[in-house]
């Protein structure tokens, strides 16, 4: 009865130290994702000389600046006009009514001619008053609303006494110059100047000087407004124009401001707008990252719940990862700190591959592969924003494959000797892995900057050695754990001398 009671009273406690360590492994990461995601202000004053350069920590939109732009290329639009095909039509018709009334009147005329002598009356020709009056009056019947009142009745005379052929001839010519004119539009604000350069050009017109004047007159008749504002097309023009400018972004990396650069208002407006002026944090941001901490969380306790299900130490297994990696965590955020400080590359010194490492060493080695995810996703998430991070994936890629190196090198229990032997293979792997990074990134091989990050990489795999010996005994202490390793150098002859 005590033992059940015991046995219960364990589970409770270990169920309990589980949701602890669940909600501790969960407090931790929010604080380090708030953290990182906090952008720290530069001491930046308007008007004044920068004391640093800055450059964008993330790819923002710029909305003041888009709408500046998109308001630009709305202006720039012309206002659209549309041809009233009913004036330019009425026009031309009308043209042609000029000259089909001159035909008629001479061609009465010559009737009233014709009946006079077949009457054997005397015949009175048509004088300049009768025939400006008919011709007046055949227009006036048309409905057209034609401006022949701008005709001179000289004009009239003038056409009047042209030959057949002739008048033909300079209708044609007449009506080609209105047409084209008409079919290009005529704005009220292009009127006058339109109708004073054709009255310029007039002379180079297959015209007889003697005709230019009533040539004159007919055009300045005819050429009238028919294109007119259309403030509909305008409106859907400049609106296809606006939304073809496409958003002005600050892009991440972006230099801002240089250092001894004076600080403009609308570089002061872009710093705002990347809060790197004023210690700002969006609470959905805040928000969001509280809520993957509890996704990475939960997800973690679970999966290793999954893994250690059918073993007794679930609760010291789940205890020992989140410790780990909690601590992988705040390695990030410290080497991200010094790193913008000004080293860059610094972060291939993280001894990321101590996670499998001690893994490994404590008996957890199902545990490895899962350890190795955390810390992508935790660079992914820590590293983000990072001002002098510009090969983060590059980075991510680097702690995947040393990850699964050391996974496949640390197969099997061994002694610290055999565990120093493997730490220099993953160390040479190390190397290699940034060596080939370097290539992909297309840096010069003959530059410091190009060897200084391998020699980071090795040295992060002999600082994951170093860790991994230091932690393995804590850990063995602290939940009295006995690792393989342990029982493998107990077993060893030597160990009993």
């Amino acid at each position: 009865m005590k033992k059940n009671k015991k046995r219960q009273e364990n589970k409770r406690r270990e169920k309990l130290t589980a949701l602890i360590t669940l909600l501790t492994f969960a407090v931790v990461i929010a604080v380090v994702l708030n953290f990182s995601s906090a952008v720290r202000p530069y001491q930046i004053i308007k008007n004044e000389v920068s004391t640093a350069t800055v450059r964008a920590p993330q790819t923002v939109v710029d909305d003041k600046k888009t709408a500046s732009e998109r308001a630009i290329a709305g202006d720039n639009v012309p206002d659209v006009y549309t041809i009233n095909s009913n004036i330019t039509q009425n026009q031309n018709d009308s043209v042609t009514a000029l000259f089909t009334s001159i035909r008629q009147v001479q061609s009465d005329e010559k009737k009233a001619k014709a009946a006079a002598l077949k009457d054997k009356k005397q015949f009175t020709a048509f004088d300049e008053k009768e025939i400006t009056t008919r011709v007046r009056a055949l227009l006036s019947k048309n409905d057209l609303t034609f401006e022949h009142t701008n005709i001179s009745d000289d004009s009239f005379v003038k056409l009047y006494k042209v030959a057949p052929d002739k008048l033909t001839d300079l209708e044609t010519t007449i009506g080609s110059v209105i047409a084209k004119q008409l079919q290009k539009g005529v704005t009220e604000g292009q009127l006058l100047n339109i109708r004073a350069d054709l009255q310029l050009n007039i002379s180079e017109l297959a015209i007889a000087s003697n005709l230019r004047s009533a040539a004159s007159d007919i055009l300045n008749a005819a050429i009238t407004v028919n294109s007119f504002y259309d403030s509909d097309a305008t409106s859907q023009q400049r609106s296809v124009a606006e939304n073809n400018v496409q958003p002005v972004r600050i892009l991440q990396g972006q230099v801002i401001i240089q250092e001894g650069q004076l600080v403009t208002d609308d570089i002061y407006r872009q710093l705002e707008l990347l809060h790197l002026v004023k210690s700002q944090m969006n609470i959905l941001q805040i928000i969001g990252n509280t809520l993957i901490a509890m996704v990475i969380a939960l997800t973690t306790y679970f999966l290793i719940y999954r893994a250690r299900k059918k073993r007794k130490d679930f609760t010291i297994a789940f205890v020992i990862f989140t410790a780990i990696i909690s601590l992988s965590y705040a390695m990030l955020l410290v080497f991200r700190y010094i790193s913008e400080r000004g080293i860059d590359n610094l972060f291939f010194v993280l001894p990321v591959v101590f996670v499998p490492m001690v893994l490994q060493l404590l008996g957890y080695r199902e545990l490895r592969l899962l350890g190795i995810m955390q810390i992508v996703l935790a660079s992914v998430l820590v590293l983000q924003n990072a001002q002098n991070m510009a090969n983060i994936i590059y980075f991510t890629v680097y702690i995947l494959i040393t990850g699964l190196v050391a996974t496949l090198i640390l197969n099997k229990p061994k002694t610290r000797n055999d565990l120093f032997i493997d730490s220099m293979y993953i160390t040479a792997f190390n190397g290699v892995s940034v060596f080939i990074i370097q290539l992909i990134n297309n840096t010069a091989i003959s530059s410091l900057s190009f060897w200084w990050p391998i020699f980071y990489g090795m040295i992060g795999g002999l600082i994951a050695f170093i860790l991994s010996l230091g932690l393995q005994p804590l850990f063995e202490t602290i939940f009295g754990v006995l690792s393989p390793n342990r029982l493998l150098e107990l077993a060893s002859p030597h160990s009993l001398y």
